[in-house]
């Protein structure tokens, strides 16, 4: 679980980085699907 909140504290460093919320807050559900879809095809590789 500790990976999850590093990879949320990094995130959340970024939001300056947007000048609009909605904008960020996409940014972030395409970071986690990116990082759940890898996790699916990694395991469906070694399964």
């Amino acid at each position: 679980m500790e990976l999850y909140e590093r990879i949320e504290q990094i995130i959340v460093t970024l939001r300056p980085a947007f000048s609009r919320e909605a904008t960020f807050q996409w940014f972030v559900l395409l970071l986690w699907g990116a990082r759940l879809t890898g996790l699916y095809v990694f395991s469906v590789l070694l399964g």
